[in-house]
Order: C-alpha cells, then sequence, then structure tokens
C-alpha cells in the first residue's frame, strides 16, 4: 500500500485507489487501509481503479504541458465523445436529472488554459441552454464576492483536478447553495469528488 498527496504518483506501482478526504486520518500497513474521523470513527469508503496510466500524467516528450495538451486535443475529443453520440446529439448520462428551467444564471470558473475552455462553454450554454452565463478566472472568483444562490448552475473546469483556486471557489459556490458540476481529465480528483456530477 501506497499513501500520495496525488494519484499519478501512485500509478507505476498500482491502479487501485481508495480517496482521503479532508479532515480523516489514515493507517498504512502491508496488508490493510484503515481511514477514520479526527473524533476516531471509521470511514467506510470503497477503493476504485484508475483507468489512466502515469504516461498520460506526463508531458511525454513536449517541452510543456500547454504544448502536449495542444496536440491531444484531437483524442481527448474522441475519447470524451465516445460512446455518447447517438446520431447527432451527444449523450451526457451524468447530467441527465438537471432541469435547466430551475437556474436563472450559470457561471463558468477555471484558471489558465481551463479558463479558455469555459469561454467556449460560455458561448455553448448561453446558444444552447438560453442561460445567461459569466466566465470567470478561478483566483478572481474566490475573491470577488460572485452574485451566487441555488439558482446558479456552477461549472468548474480544472485539467488536474486538484487546481487549488478552482476548488477554493467549488466551497465558496457550494456552500452558497449552487448546483456544481465538472469538466475534468482526472478521475477520482479532488473536483470530481466534490461536486453533484
Amino acid at each position: 500500500n501506497f499513501l500520495a498527496s496525488d494519484i499519478a504518483a501512485m500509478l507505476a506501482h498500482t491502479h487501485t485507489v481508495m480517496v482521503i478526504e479532508n479532515g480523516e486520518v489514515v493507517a498504512v500497513r502491508r496488508a490493510q487501509v484503515s481511514a477514520m474521523q479526527l473524533d476516531g470513527s471509521a470511514v467506510q469508503r470503497e477503493s476504485f481503479v484508475v483507468e489512466w496510466d502515469a504516461e498520460s500524467a506526463s508531458k511525454s516528450g513536449y517541452a510543456h504541458y500547454v504544448l502536449k495538451e495542444i496536440h491531444e486535443q484531437p483524442e481527448a475529443i474522441a475519447n470524451c465523445l465516445r460512446g455518447r453520440l447517438e446520431g447527432n446529439r451527444a449523450q451526457l448520462s451524468e447530467l441527465a436529472h438537471l432541469d435547466l428551467r430551475r437556474f436563472t444564471r450559470a457561471q463558468v470558473v477555471a484558471c489558465g488554459t481551463s479558463y479558455y475552455a469555459g469561454l467556449i462553454g460560455k458561448q455553448l450554454i448561453e446558444g444552447w441552454a438560453r442561460l445567461p452565463c459569466e466566465c470567470a478566472i478561478g483566483s478572481e472568483y474566490r475573491y470577488a464576492h460572485p452574485v451566487v444562490d441555488e439558482r446558479t448552475l456552477c461549472l468548474f473546469i480544472t485539467q488536474s483536478g486538484e487546481t487549488a483556486d478552482t476548488l477554493a471557489s467549488l466551497e465558496l459556490a457550494r456552500a452558497a447553495g449552487a448546483t456544481t458540476i465538472a469538466l475534468t481529465n482526472v478521475q477520482g480528483s479532488s473536483i470530481a469528488r466534490g461536486v453533484e456530477a
């Protein structure tokens, strides 16, 4: 058994992962892993299998991650749509429970290159859902006193799923009662675990 702050750090050794949440303590032994709350009560959580590998988390010979991400776009889009196309429509079963009529606004929050993807998302949300949408940089959103409530749909975009400003913005939106969804490359990441869909 291994303990790490990032899933990618363990992928050379295992693809079976159990996530430890903030405020939990973990005991790692050769044959057993147990987690508990700070008050000593046991945490029951299933492990899951990560379906990506360490190579996909590396720069794969590119000078930097942005260049790698640019070159991976066609494959990433194909992977996202695989098994989701029915005719000329994309089926997103994870979002089937959303009733867009209950929202008065949408907000897209992201950092870095994810923010640029968010600008495209803003256009799509306004064009397809006819829902007014703002796009904000996570580091600014969290300090800007955004207008957000239970009638706000918030989409958080982060490639790693661990971007600190985006995670802090998620907590702010959740505390205000917003419905939260995420778009990320990393199964089991903090952002994926922290949103409703």
